[in-house]
């Protein structure tokens, strides 16, 4: 698979892409969602999933997520939050694919990329 990650936190966006490219899939991360934009708009056609985190500086996840969805993307979208009290009930309803939880759930990455 191919997955965008986007993180604004580096080492969190470093230890996706590795545990992602140790299962096998293609991983491009960025740390700005200018850069990630700009890639997805080219690349579009070729990305399989994107996992972006939630709070990032002038864009959140769910503006990426809106964003992809109005460039056509009909691939997964994973919102990642550090934030345990996360509405991911409201996030669902938007149509994101799922929430992932840092840090427990950045082990889990190619588990649950099969589903």
């Amino acid at each position: 698979m191919n997955i965008v990650v986007i993180d604004d936190e580096q080492d969190i966006g470093f230890i996706m892409s590795f545990e992602l490219k140790l299962s096998g899939h293609e991983a491009t991360c960025f740390e700005t969602a200018e850069s990630a934009k700009d890639y997805i708009s080219k690349n579009l056609s070729t990305i399989d999933a994107i996992i972006c985190d939630f709070q990032m500086p002038k864009l959140t996840g769910l503006d990426i997520f809106r964003w992809v969805r109005e460039k056509n993307y009909t691939g997964p979208f994973y919102i990642l939050t550090g934030e345990p009290t996360m509405d991911t009930e409201r996030l669902l309803k938007e149509g994101v694919t799922q929430v992932l939880f840092k840090p427990h759930d950045l082990n889990k990455l190619s588990e649950i990329l099969k589903k």
